[in-house]
């Protein structure tokens, strides 16, 4: 997890987890959810009426109160000093803490003066760490600033694609206050973004400009609390499954783990949790495993696995053998070369016949796994590296189509036999004319 360190030196995370109309009976579960697969900002409100389970997920977490950034917000109900200060030590209660991380007041409304009085001395007690405002604009936030004593460490405030809040930047930046942003996906949840007529409009530019972009409209929302409501359903279909004992070790990317039970409950978690592909890579990684093979046409993984194998400080090689158009037969062929010669024990006679007779192009590079290259230069334009397209007249530039070629007499021992004194001679027209 990245942080981001507040003007008063509290680190927050970059990253959180907003609980806005999440239901008290959901939202220990989806907390806790959230924190089992790496979330440390929990982001909640007295208005949302859900700290309680924020703080059941937390309390059953087994993670240390100072692993957990939490975030509440005074609402309007309680804005005054007197019902702020109340309400401040019901939110404690409720989260089950001693200190709140991160206390906003939820709206530019009402007495905000007072509620900041009963936050800073909140503060001061030792109750917060940190204190802020939350929906404050430029004019309401310049005002209030301006005459407390405290300064806001945070303004929390709808940004994302859509909505980017540029202009309040440098007001922020004046008095030390970080943006902090609610609603990243459009403020609608993800139609917010799908459906977005701007970014259809820039997606249209994007594939004119033949760069990639694709908008998925999924039916369902995998690995998130939207699949509870085909949950029973599910176990349901699958009840009559017996599946067979696994013949090699299993990881699973459910647990992240070795697995051995694939029942029901095992393929209804499948499409219910959150993906463990890191966790699962590395524990592949600390069974011994270095080479990975990403079987499919479409190769998305690879980035994902080399990540693991920095992460557990190790080498090791990746690599595909699919492509959705193309030789896969070739590519086949070409990945068992490479994983070879990258120390893989593979029997190359599963692939081919006579092993001893088979052909291998040499590595322009010793392949001791090191890049031993000439710096390209202003002069050399990459002729050592280039590879000629044509016998007689080089190789093509991409740009303009012009062909370019060194006349080495290494290359062309033909040349020699014509020459004037010391010097080889030869007519560029009768060159051009034998090309």
């Amino acid at each position: 997890m990245e942080y981001i360190k507040l003007s008063n030196g509290v680190e927050m995370p970059l990253l959180g987890y907003g609980v806005f109309q999440v239901s008290p009976a959901e939202c220990e579960r989806c907390v806790s959810d959230a924190l089992s697969v790496g979330y440390r900002l929990i982001d909640t409100a007295q208005a949302y009426a859900n700290e309680e389970g924020v703080g059941n997920a937390w309390r059953k977490s087994g993670l240390k109160r100072e692993e957990v950034f939490l975030v509440t917000k005074v609402w309007i109900a309680n804005n005054g000093e007197e019902k702020a200060a109340k309400s401040i030590d019901e939110s404690l209660r409720k989260l089950q803490t001693d200190y709140i991380d991160l206390l906003l007041i939820h709206q530019a409304y009402g007495d905000v003066f007072g509620t900041w009085r009963a936050m800073e001395k909140a503060y001061r007690d030792g109750k917060v760490r940190a204190i802020g405002v939350s929906n404050f604009q430029s004019g309401r936030f310049f005002d209030f600033a301006h005459y407390v004593d405290v300064k806001p460490m945070v303004n929390q405030l709808q940004c994302n694609t859509l909505i980017q809040q540029t202009g309040i930047e440098p007001m922020l930046a004046e008095f030390g206050t970080r943006m902090m942003a609610w609603g990243p996906l459009g403020g609608q949840g993800v139609d917010g973004i799908v459906k977005s007529e701007d970014l259809a409009a820039i997606g249209l530019a994007l594939q004119k400009k033949r760069i990639f972009f694709r908008m998925l409209p999924l039916d369902y929302a995998f690995h998130s609390a939207a699949m509870e409501g085909i949950r029973e359903e599910l176990l349901q279909s699958l009840e009559g499954i017996s599946p067979k004992p696994a013949t090699i070790p299993f990881i699973s990317s459910v647990e992240g783990q070795t697995q051995a039970d694939f029942g029901p409950q095992y393929w209804w978690q499948n499409i219910r949790r959150p993906v463990m592909f890191h966790e699962a890579a590395c524990t592949a990684i600390e069974k011994g495993a270095r080479y990975f093979l990403e079987i499919g046409p479409h190769a998305i993984l690879q980035q994902y696995l080399r990540s693991a194998l920095k992460a557990c400080g190790v080498q090791g090689w990746v690599g595909s053998c699919m492509q959705k158009k193309g030789d896969n037969l070739r590519l086949v062929t070409s990945f068992a070369r490479n994983a070879w010669t990258h120390g893989w024990p593979l029997d190359l006679s599963r692939f081919y016949k006579d092993v001893d007779c088979l052909p291998r192009p040499l590595f322009r590079y010793p392949w001791q796994r090191s890049y031993l290259r000439l710096p390209e230069t202003s002069e050399s334009l990459g002729y050592l590296t280039k590879a000629p397209s044509h016998p007689l007249l080089g190789w093509q530039t991409r740009d303009t189509g012009i062909f370019e070629n060194v006349l080495d007499l290494a290359r062309y021992p033909w040349l020699a036999d014509h020459k004037v004194g010391e010097s080889v001679f030869y007519q560029a027209a009768s060159y051009l004319e034998m090309a």
